[in-house]
């Protein structure tokens, strides 16, 4: 608001105020004001981050609940002074407003996901910018785990095997565990999800997750309004026990069990829930490559319904459905994605609340292009049809900046998590033009001419699924020519930008960096995919100008697990 107007407003307390409708309040929260005026943000159990904005006389008034109401705040700074944010550090905003209008509001907000989380790289992550998130509504992840033996709060994914500890549990119950062990880690790979799901069967794990769950819950407050997640390790193995194997012999699928456990576990937490805090305590599964299959079958009206009622969710438990291999180009109802579609609606048949992990980054190539931006609005339509309450984004969680338009990925994202229905080609006009400012029509264009001829290639049958970091695939796309071409028009556009140099350096500054990143990704494909196209020592050369490049832009990794410094020694460059 100051920036804007250059007006800086009194805050005063609501102690000993008086409404009247003559006077001039800007009220922020559940204040006593609010309260005289009965405005209050009457919260539905779909979600408690929306917000409400009302006019009361010459007063307005935003409030909400936990993040709700600086939601509502953002909204009247964008409906103000156009006020976007755009990525960490990225904010735009009108400067030198002197006329602002009272306008009569009477408006509420609800998200369309009611938990959002992004961690496509690891400031947005970590909090590096503590405004950017608020900005972008991200409200995080409300997900962890049980209490592990040593005293520290579990994560919510892969944590079953430290839940129920092999190294103190497995030689009394070796009956509890996948008798295939790893070797990296001297435990089983996965637990057995046949053992009786009674929570007074002591020669069941039950009552240890829950033991677990409940240490989590009373070790600080507010715990209680989490979800704990109980779930399956990170293999592509599960337990063929002979119990097992009869239940995936008469249902037809492995998850039977898993759901067995997950009930029994869920009913206990809620009865223990109600009786300490008032409320169930809310348990999540997790649907991911080897289990993703959902116990249902067709009814006569065509849609999914459970295989019996011992598969039924119980209200407190929800899934998260993670499905990794997932065509993310397009859009979970379209071609390419009929198996992930076909278990998202089965999921959906099981439980009211379905917690959605997308992959729309590519683990194994996160300095190529990231062209999935013309499938997230459908999506994420998808995604609320069946049931989807929470989304976290895992994109490119590990690296510490990110290229081939990953920005605008996340912008997207943010924007159709909170509101699906909102309009596409508006969102990239605001991006684009207040990211890139003077050199936006020149970015844009990249930015399509990329897109464009990534799903040219899909149409045309060049590729299938995602293009991951695969050489082979990616160079069907994008030719030597096209690299070559697009990096002429980086050229063209630090050419347009160097009048900046002296008129406005600081803007300078911040854009060429903006641009250098997006080059990054061009740059990258050209050295990796073609370096036949130049001599020895040509090569050498761009390629250590690439790595100062990179260093200097704060790059961490070229892929999940990747490094830049593993980069640097396949390229024969010293760290």
């Amino acid at each position: 608001f100051v920036n804007s107007t250059g007006a800086v407003l009194p805050v005063v307390t609501d102690e000993g105020l008086e409404f009247s409708a003559s006077a001039h309040y800007f009220s922020i929260g559940n204040t006593a004001l609010a309260s005289s005026q009965s405005v209050k943000y009457e919260y539905s159990a779909k979600s408690a981050n929306g917000f409400q904005i009302k006019t009361v006389g010459e007063s307005i008034f935003v409030v909400g609940e936990t993040k709700g109401v600086i939601y509502g705040v953002y909204e009247l700074l964008n409906r103000w002074f156009d006020f976007d944010c755009y990525d960490v550090f990225a904010y735009y905003y009108k400067e030198g407003v002197t006329d602002l209008k009272l306008t009569d509001y009477d408006l509420t907000e609800l998200p369309d996901i009611d938990m959002r989380a992004n961690m496509f790289y690891m400031p947005l992550t970590v909090g590096t910018d503590p405004n950017a998130s608020d900005a972008m509504r991200i409200n995080g992840w409300d997900e962890i785990g049980p209490m592990y033996e040593n005293g520290t709060i579990g994560t919510s994914t892969h944590n079953s095997l430290f839940t129920v500890n092999y190294f103190k549990y497995g030689e009394e119950h070796p009956d509890w565990y996948m008798d295939e062990i790893w070797a990296t880690s001297g435990m089983p790979y996965q637990l057995c999800y046949s053992v009786n799901p009674d929570i007074n069967d002591k020669n069941s794990y039950i009552y240890i997750v829950c033991d677990r769950m409940k240490a989590a819950v009373t070790s600080a407050d507010g715990m209680d309004t989490k979800v704990y997640g109980f779930t399956l390790e990170d293999h592509m193995r599960w337990c063929h026990c002979d119990r097992c194997k009869a239940l995936e012999d008469k249902y037809g699928v492995n998850t039977v069990g898993y759901i067995r456990v997950l009930n029994a576990i869920a009913k206990e937490m809620a009865r223990w829930g109600n009786e300490n805090y008032g409320h169930p305590i809310r348990v999540a599964g997790m649907a991911y490559s080897i289990n993703e299959e959902p116990p249902v079958k067709l009814n006569d009206k065509g849609e999914y319904e459970p295989m019996d009622e011992t598969v039924v969710f119980e209200p407190n438990l929800s899934i998260i459905y993670a499905p990794i291999n997932t065509h993310y180009m397009v859009s979970m109802d379209e071609a390419g994605n009929e198996e992930y579609y076909r278990k998202l609606k089965g999921w959906a048949a099981l439980s009211p609340s379905v917690r959605l992990w997308g992959y729309s980054a590519m683990p194994g190539g996160y300095m190529l292009p990231n062209m999935y931006h013309n499938a997230v609005q459908r999506m994420y339509q998808v995604y609320v049809k069946y049931h989807g309450t929470a989304l976290l984004e895992l994109g490119q969680w590990s690296n510490y900046n990110h290229t081939g338009w990953a920005s605008l990925l996340v912008y997207l994202q943010t924007k159709f998590m909170w509101n699906c229905q909102l309009d596409y080609a508006t969102l990239l006009d605001n991006y684009f033009n207040g990211y890139f400012k003077s050199v936006a029509a020149e970015m844009r264009a990249i930015f399509e001419e990329t897109n464009d001829l990534a799903y040219h290639a899909i149409d045309m049958g060049l590729i299938s699924g995602n293009l991951d970091g695969s050489t082979e695939k990616n160079k069907k796309v994008y030719s030597y020519a096209f690299i070559q071409n697009m990096l002429d028009k980086f050229s063209a556009v630090y050419a347009k930008l160097e009048g900046l140099k002296t008129s406005s350096p600081d803007l300078y500054e911040t854009l060429k960096e903006r641009v250098e990143i997006e080059e990054i990704s061009y740059r990258y494909m050209l050295l990796q995919f073609y370096p036949n196209q130049f001599t020895s020592d040509e090569l050498t050369a761009k390629r250590s100008a690439f790595k100062a490049d990179v260093t200097r832009l704060g790059f961490s990794n070229y892929g999940e697990i990747y490094k830049v410094s593993e980069l640097w020694g396949r390229w024969g460059l010293s760290d």
